[in-house]
């Protein structure tokens, strides 16, 4: 749950979205916030350029921003100190670099948290047959 929230979710509302979604599912919070940290502001404008260069490529859309030009659109976003305001920031982008980011964010994020899924599940089922053994 973590690395999709950390993939999916915008920075600064996924403690929020781990919140919500605690409500209907059951995992270990503790851990899946550990997770979320996949992005952090170091890494968030070359994730996010990527996940806006997926969504540009699944709609077949030229993307109309370079890198650096991405960077100055979402500085506001990473400078903002509070969870409100870089939510705000973030919907300020635009509904265009929205869309494409959020097609590109949940088309990474759904493969890398079923892989971080089974591979956890791996771990804690040799964890419990260990444990289960004489």
């Amino acid at each position: 749950m973590g690395l999709f929230v950390g993939t999916g979710i915008p920075l600064g509302a996924q403690t929020i979205c781990l919140g919500l979604f605690r409500l209907a599912l059951r995992f270990n919070v503790i851990l899946a916030l550990a997770f979320t940290w996949v992005n952090n502001p170091i890494t968030v404008a070359p994730m996010y350029y990527g996940f806006y260069l997926i969504g540009s490529f699944v709609l077949n859309k030229p993307p109309v921003r370079d890198l650096h030009e991405f960077y100055l659109l979402i500085a506001p976003v990473l400078q903002s100190e509070e969870v409100l305001v870089a939510i705000r920031q973030f919907l300020a982008l635009g509904s265009d670099v929205i869309l494409r980011w959020f097609i590109g964010a949940f088309l990474t994020g759904i493969p890398i948290g079923l892989v971080g899924y089974f591979v956890t599940l791996r771990i804690q089922t040799a964890r419990a047959t260990k444990r289960a053994s004489p």
